[in-house]
């Protein structure tokens, strides 16, 4: 009897110390993983980071995230008959999960940013009804380098704007510098209907042509080679102009190809350079609302 007892109590250490074994060489093995992986995502952070504010924050949180992590499954795998214990910290992760909704949606809009690359640092970009160049892209927003607001033109504010990383799946990006730093802008001037509009055409297309990016073959190039790839052709990069019956005159609008950086300054090149000539034809004269009127003599 006490033979057997002795057996049993023998295979029961035996199989106790196998179990123990086994949970400790897991238990190794998945802190090892779980600190190689931290390690590789920091080297990444530290790489992609430019603040040392970034840094730090992701230092000091991913050690947080993943000692939770580690805890919760490691207390899983030396205490298994404790369901209500793992529920309550599934409870509480949810609770946690819920309260941090908006960053973890900023985080995953950083990944999505840094793996997709709709907007990388120096595009100039419209989100949310925001204009600027981006100058920094961290885990949980990122900065731009704000352009019109109260500024009457593509010119910089002075301000520094921090867009959250979600904006990305909820708002529309309009994207500047994807593919090729220009753009098409207009300018229209109004003649009078006595004025010799033809010739005025002449001057204005002559004035694009100086002040455009029609001649940067380069930038010609790009934009082209850009609208090939997506089977866009019909595209002109020579300025063009138009011409509409205004109600006071003649109305000339000019379409030209210009930089992004440069879209206020070549718009003002090309308004002084019509003023001008404009005031140096006697045959051609601006046009603005006025009153007529008309007596019985």
């Amino acid at each position: 009897m006490f033979g057997d007892n002795s057996k049993y109590l023998e295979a029961l250490i035996e199989n106790a110390s196998i179990e123990l074994a086994e949970r400790l060489m897991f238990t190794f093995i998945f802190l090892t993983i779980v600190w190689v992986v931290r390690k590789i995502i920091l080297r990444f952070v530290q790489k992609k980071a430019t603040k040392e504010r970034t840094k730090f924050v992701w230092n000091k949180y991913s050690y947080y995230v993943f000692f939770a992590l580690s805890l919760i499954i490691i207390f899983d795998l030396w205490f298994k008959g404790f369901n209500n214990v793992l529920t309550l910290f599934g409870l509480i992760a949810a609770g946690i999960a819920f309260a941090l909704k908006e960053p973890i949606v900023n985080l995953f809009g950083w990944v999505y940013i840094v793996w997709r690359g709709p907007i990388k640092t120096g595009d100039r970009i419209e989100i949310d009804n925001h204009y600027g160049d981006v100058i920094e892209i961290t885990p949980f927003h990122f900065d731009m380098f704000e352009i019109r607001n109260w500024i009457d033109g593509d010119l910089y504010t002075g301000r520094i704007i921090s867009i959250p990383n979600a904006k990305v799946f909820n708002y529309a990006n309009s994207n500047y510098s994807a593919g090729y730093k220009s753009i098409w802008n207009e300018t229209k001037v109004t003649i009078t209907f006595e004025s010799d509009w033809k010739k005025a055409k002449e001057i204005i297309f002559e004035i694009a042509k100086e002040n455009s990016n029609y001649q940067d073959t380069q930038a010609t190039f790009d934009a082209y080679k850009t609208m090939r790839a997506h089977e866009i052709f019909n595209v002109e990069f020579e300025p063009t102009v138009f011409t509409r019956i205004a109600p006071n005159g003649v109305e000339l609008r000019v379409r030209y190809f210009c930089s992004i950086y440069n879209r206020t300054r070549s718009e003002a090149a090309i308004s002084e350079a019509i003023l001008e000539k404009f005031n140096a034809e006697p045959t051609i004269k601006f046009a603005y609302p006025t009153t007529r009127f008309y007596t019985d003599e």
